[in-house]
């Protein structure tokens, strides 16, 4: 048994007589299920437990499929677990592998602690008109005025991006003294800029001093970019959008689909 298969079965027979219920709601669906090891999966694991109210029939596809993996081939993932520099880096690779493979009733991740619950509560003080928004499928993206640590920004924003990006910084890598961020002076490649909300995030820690090249090709996303940047007159100067695919190789034609930000 490689390292990996060890920790993930040690992980998942902590887990599996957990009921954790105050995370975020569940996703049902109305389509019958399919039968096979991928109906199994969807039944017992995925419908009853996946978090994010957006997920379609698409994406809960490939959810599958990718847990049919882990099932079958778990060796797959056993070079990614060994090529993590750290314990703390193969412990969380393992603990999201068993979130994928139980779902949130039965691992609670890390993040997910009271801080998180805190900002997710406070999410409406920085919400000045409640009709201010923008809808983008199933999504409502509020006008958020930012106010916090080191930033002074508004935007147009989902509130679980408010929380991940600038209240938890998912972008900064924190780890007793280490300390991995962008600092004052930075270069930063946001590659999937999106809405621009991660680049106002970088351009609020790399200053004037710094730079951001943000890469975005999709139009919709690039027009609420340009909405986000139009609002932060002061922190826009030092980002420079570049609304072309970022690829391993110039010259190619790449044709895509619009099915909104990934």
């Amino acid at each position: 048994m490689t390292n990996i298969n060890k920790k993930l079965s040690e992980k998942l027979q902590a887990s599996i007589s957990n009921n954790h219920n105050d995370n975020l709601e569940e996703l049902k669906y109305k389509k019958p299920i399919n039968t096979g090891i991928k109906g199994l999966l969807r039944r017992k694991f995925i419908e009853p437990n996946y978090i994010a109210k957006w997920k379609h029939e698409e994406v809960l596809r490939d959810t599958t499929g990718c847990i049919t993996v882990l099932l079958e081939k778990p060796n797959e993932f056993n070079w990614l677990y060994e090529i993590l520099a750290d314990n703390q880096s193969k412990d969380l690779l393992i603990e999201l592998l068993a979130y994928r493979m139980l779902g949130y009733k039965k691992v609670k991740l890390g993040r997910n602690n009271e801080d998180y619950k805190n900002y997710k509560n406070s999410l409406d003080e920085y919400i000045k008109d409640k009709n201010d928004f923008i809808s983008l499928g199933n999504r409502l993206l509020y006008k958020y005025y930012f106010k916090e640590k080191d930033f002074d920004l508004v935007f147009y924003y989902t509130k679980l991006g408010v929380i991940y990006d600038y209240l938890l910084e998912q972008y900064a890598y924190k780890n007793g003294r280490i300390n991995i961020s962008v600092k004052e002076g930075d270069v930063v490649i946001d590659a999937g800029a999106c809405w621009g909300n991660s680049a106002l995030y970088f351009s609020s820690k790399a200053g004037v001093s710094g730079k951001v090249y943000s890469f975005e090709f999709i139009p919709n996303n690039i027009a609420l970019f340009k909405k986000n940047m139009e609002l932060n007159p002061k922190n826009n100067s030092n980002i420079k959008l570049i609304d072309k695919p970022l690829w391993n190789v110039q010259g190619e034609d790449i044709y895509i689909q619009d099915h909104g930000p990934g």
